[in-house]
């Protein structure tokens, strides 16, 4: 349960009790209310109408005995009449209408008309004693009227001090429920009111024992921490913070953060901005860039790297930032070494591989130097003797200028191979891996080592002369390994073609392959099988370097069984995957 919710539950649970407290004295107070309003008022009329016709009953009398001091039209008759009882009984039809009722609405109008009939009987026996005297029969009648009309009155009376009775009673065990439940519900109150504060002390307790925990582990954290608020001043550093920027806490807090983590480009040496900033502007994660150093207060660099993240609440607000780094100088230091290191061994790859190919060049010089040599010696003798012909001329000629062209030729192959290239360019599959062979076909012949080429025609873009390097390199070790191998079984299979976005080239040959055991060294940095005057274990971790690092594909390599011309062979096989731009 959230912190706000726990702290919301007293003073939900208290408005809902007086809620309901409220709604139960009202309910009770509008109940007693509607019955006092409807009884009350009853009971008046009636008391009041038994009074009138009493009075005017008693007041009729002594007119008709010879009192001259009664107005009997406005005395007595007035009375008998009683329009406002008979008002009242007419809209009490809407107050008296429900089936408890019934019974008082149906005795009001039985009231009403023995009240009609007496008046009747009034007016009828006055003018009997006015033409026959007193005592006539007429006298007996409304005598017996009145009384039966009183006992209806007292009838309906009683029935009335019955009802207002049993809703006092009805009252009265009401509230005494009112007053049970109040005192239960007030209890409740009063117990949830005390677990909630229980729980709220327990929580207040946790969270200053996570508060704690969370100032110890920033304190431990082996990364340097800062807190900002919303506007980005600082709130707290850990040790690791305070030792990088050798601000103290006490110096920091207040602080805008650009004024302590004074951040800037190692290479440019251009001020970098907080991410901080970003952070608070976008509200969202934001890193370093690389190269990127602290200066301190006393002006001592470090190399670092860092992240800053947006704190929170639950609605989503940014309530400030903290900014997490940690010193990466001596990392910084080592990757250059290893920068360094790698560049050294990419030069003496290099150098390796101008050994090897100033080998190549002897090779394939050695027979057009000794055609133009046999050519121009010959042309010399036979001019020294006097039998150079026209014809003897011309085609010493043609062979030192068809060999003087070869050696062009191969130059410009060579040449190719030393040319810095920097830049990805767009460049051929198919036609490198023929320039590869071109470059070490004199080694093949010398060997008697078989090309067999199957490759599509397929364009990708990179760096065309660091893979003509890892073609020749494998197959510079592929000649190498054969050279001890039955001249006919003496091959090396190259085949390149495109599987989805990839370019799959896979070169392999017929030695026999190496150890399982050392296989899985085969890219490792000086490790060779040669002897040392033949190799320094470079070349094909280079291979590997490049393929990886330089044109972002995959190496790999197995020993492989196959079969050519109904001939099992074994030998190792390099798979290179290339992705297609």
């Amino acid at each position: 349960m959230s912190p706000k919710i726990k702290n919301n539950i007293p003073i939900l649970t208290t408005l809902s009790i007086f809620i309901i407290d409220l709604i139960l004295i009202l309910t009770t107070h509008l109940n007693w209310n509607n019955a006092m309003n409807k009884y009350l008022p009853l009971k008046s009329q009636i008391q009041t109408f038994k009074s009138d016709i009493s009075t005017g009953h008693l007041w009729f009398e002594e007119a008709i005995a010879g009192d001259k001091y009664i107005d009997l039209e406005n005395d007595v008759m007035l009375k008998f009449k009683h329009k406002e009882f008979f008002v009242y009984i007419d809209n009490s039809k809407n107050v008296l209408k429900s089936d408890e009722d019934l019974f008082f609405y149906t005795n009001l109008k039985k009231i009403k008309e023995k009240a009609n009939n007496f008046y009747e009987l009034a007016n009828k026996r006055w003018n009997n004693v006015l033409e026959n005297g007193i005592g006539s029969d007429s006298d007996q009648i409304f005598d017996k009227e009145f009384n039966s009309m009183i006992l209806l009155v007292d009838e309906l009376n009683r029935h009335i001090d019955k009802r207002i009775s049993q809703e006092l009673q009805d009252r009265e065990q009401y509230f005494k429920f009112i007053l049970i439940l109040f005192f239960l519900l007030n209890s409740i109150v009063f117990v949830v009111l005390y677990f909630t504060k229980l729980n709220k002390m327990k929580y207040e307790a946790e969270l200053y024992e996570e508060k704690k925990r969370a100032e110890i582990t920033l304190y431990s954290i082996g990364d340097a921490v800062i807190t900002t608020d919303e506007k980005g001043y600082i709130l707290f550093l850990n040790p690791i913070a305070q030792k990088l920027t050798e601000y103290s806490l006490e110096e920091a807090k207040g602080k805008y953060l650009d004024e302590v983590f004074d951040i800037f480009n190692e290479q440019t040496k251009e001020k970098v901005d907080t991410p901080v900033k970003r952070v608070l502007e976008e509200g969202i994660i934001v890193g370093l860039a690389n190269h990127t150093a602290l200066k301190s207060k006393n002006d001592n660099v470090y190399s670092i790297e860092d992240s800053a993240a947006p704190i929170k609440d639950e609605k989503g607000n940014i309530l400030g930032t903290i900014l997490v780094f940690h010193d990466v100088t001596e990392q910084t230091k080592l990757r250059k070494k290893l920068n360094y290191n790698e560049k050294m061994m990419m030069q003496q790859s290099k150098l390796a591989s101008m050994g090897e190919m100033l080998e190549n060049i002897a090779h394939q010089w050695r027979q057009p130097l000794s055609t133009i040599t046999t050519a121009a010696s010959g042309i010399k003798v036979e001019k020294e003797f006097n039998l150079l012909t026209d014809e003897s001329f011309e085609k010493n000629i043609d062979e030192v200028l068809r060999s003087s062209s070869f050696l062009s030729k191969t130059i410009d192959d060579f040449r190719d191979f030393f040319k810095p290239n920097n830049e990805k360019i767009l460049f051929n599959i198919n036609t490198l891996l023929t320039n590869a062979l071109n470059i070490i076909s004199s080694k093949f012949k010398y060997y008697d080592v078989q090309i067999i080429k199957n490759c599509e025609d397929i364009q990708i873009r990179g760096f065309s002369t660091e893979l003509l390097q890892v073609f020749i390199t494998i197959l510079n070790n592929s000649n190498d390994a054969l050279s001890d191998v039955k001249k006919e079984e003496k091959m090396i299979f190259i085949d390149a073609f495109k599987s989805d976005k990839k370019v799959i080239i896979i070169i392999k040959d017929s030695a026999g392959g190496m150890k399982d055991s050392l296989l899985h060294r085969i890219f490792e940095p000086y490790f060779t099988t040669k002897h040392k005057s033949q190799g320094k274990g470079i070349g094909l971790y280079m291979v590997e370097e490049i393929i990886t690092k330089h044109m972002n594909g995959r190496i790999n390599v197995c020993n492989k069984d196959f079969e050519y011309n109904n001939t099992k062979l074994r030998g190792l096989e390099f798979t290179i995957e290339l992705y297609i731009d």
